[in-house]
């Protein structure tokens, strides 16, 4: 390796800092387009608008698209971090069983936006060391097969048996049971299906390879930098 690939590239000695790095890189970039595709989901209302026809909801629930649309924002309005109000649903009952799920899954998604953020400082901070030819030839591309492997294996469960998947993950992430809504007392879980969960997280899906692929292509990039 010649003197301008020497001062582009960190010494070979250093590729174990290489591997760490880019590990630490690729799970701040899943952090990041998580917490991202999070709030895309919430503030664009997509997968669930497109749902509400693909699926049939006001056929098989009897309601109005309309009405399904303003019970669904309601639950979104009450899950934003910014948010105090106490929940509540404009057209649909629900029991505290209900309540205290949502309660839960708030804290689930201000602890995403926490995470996302603390992953964003880490990505600007390598962003910055790549601007500074301080990174290891090897890093981003360690990064890139690590922001994609990691939810590959979850995306895989999802298609390949959703239910199990399904209920595994809500296992993971509360330790209680409120999560199971008994439609005669909770009818939101009606309108939001799991077929809608499961296109949410494909939609998140799409950010992941878009993340990974930024550096991938940012790799490339600067290995040809380098190498002219």
């Amino acid at each position: 390796m010649n003197k301008k690939k020497d001062r582009f590239f960190q010494k070979k000695e250093t590729e174990p800092i290489a591997w760490f790095h880019g590990i630490l890189l690729g799970i701040a970039a899943l952090l990041f387009s998580t917490a991202f595709g999070l709030g895309v989901i919430c503030v664009s209302n997509q997968p669930f608008v497109r749902d509400i026809a693909a699926l049939r909801m006001p056929e098989r629930t009897g309601l109005s698209a309309d009405v399904i649309f303003r019970n669904y924002r309601a639950v979104i309005d009450f899950l934003s971090p910014f948010s105090k109000k106490e929940f509540s649903l404009p057209d649909l009952a629900w029991s505290p069983s209900g309540v205290s799920h949502f309660a839960d899954v708030k804290a689930v998604f201000i602890g995403f936006y926490i995470a996302g953020f603390i992953g964003f400082l880490i990505c600007l901070y390598f962003l910055i060391r790549a601007i500074n030819r301080r990174l290891h030839r090897g890093t981003l591309l360690i990064s890139a097969v690590t922001t994609i492997a990691l939810p590959a294996v979850f995306l895989s469960a999802m298609a390949i048996d959703f239910d199990r998947a399904f209920v595994a993950f809500h296992h993971v992430l509360f330790n209680n049971m409120d999560w199971i809504f008994d439609p005669a007392v909770d009818p939101v879980i009606l309108i939001m299906p799991g077929d809608y969960f499961l296109h949410c997280a494909f939609f998140l899906g799409a950010f992941w390879i878009l993340i990974a692929a930024i550096q991938f292509i940012a790799h490339i990039a600067l290995n040809r930098k380098a190498n002219r």
